[in-house]
């Protein structure tokens, strides 16, 4: 059974109309909701989408919510997209959208973090691999000299293979690491590292990480 959800929304001549959307019944109850968390659980093409927007749009035109004051995230960049045209459609605003928080998670937490930290920029999975070999490279350029070729030879070796499985252990700790942490690291991870070499591995890993956080920032 379907049920109409009513929204007064002004035309560009300021004309103030009804616009009438059609939700089940299941929706709308989502979309009336009482104010408080609502959780909508529903499978793949259920009209989830449509209770979210319809939602928002019931919020700032019936309930006199100020955009600015709304958050609406979604995972994907073309599902943020979608909501914005279709939050557009629905309320016939277009400067809606100007002031709502409306987005991607990751977007989100971005702006929200240069907000009050200034500018950042986010690596992707390419650019990190790259600082990672070239903090790897700077280390290694380091000992090349005065340590014995075979030994160099299979601590590079060592640093090349597990350095990013270990620097995606300690990822939250960059700036801080020390040979304690990577010393507990090595040991969980059980990597086949000979123990004659695995001090001096952990000591190039704490500096390849070091590193990693100079070219980083």
């Amino acid at each position: 059974r379907n049920t109409n959800l009513i929204l007064p929304v002004k035309s560009s001549d300021g004309v103030t109309y009804n616009k009438i959307i059609s939700l089940t019944e299941e929706q709308y109850k989502a979309v009336m909701a009482p104010k408080g968390n609502c959780l909508v659980i529903a499978s793949a093409g259920a009209g989830k989408t449509r209770v979210l927007i319809s939602k928002v749009a019931k919020i700032l035109l019936v309930d006199k919510v100020k955009p600015s004051e709304i958050v609406l995230l979604t995972y994907t960049t073309n599902a943020a997209h979608e909501m914005k045209e279709r939050l557009i459609s629905y309320t016939c605003d277009e400067t809606i959208i100007e002031t709502l928080n409306i987005g991607t998670v990751h977007s989100f937490a971005l702006r929200t973090l240069e907000k009050y930290f200034g500018k950042m920029a986010v690596l992707d999975a390419v650019e990190t691999k790259n600082i990672i070999n070239q903090s790897i490279m700077t280390v290694l350029e380091t000992h090349k000299k005065c340590c014995p070729y075979y030994e160099f030879s299979t601590l590079s070796f060592y640093l090349k293979r597990y350095m990013p499985q270990i620097m995606d252990k300690c990822k939250n700790d960059i700036g801080s690491v020390t040979k304690q942490k990577i010393k507990s690291i090595v040991t969980e991870m059980d990597l086949d590292i000979e123990e004659v070499y695995e001090k001096t591995f952990i000591s190039w890993v704490v500096q390849s990480i070091n590193e990693y956080d100079k070219y980083k920032k």
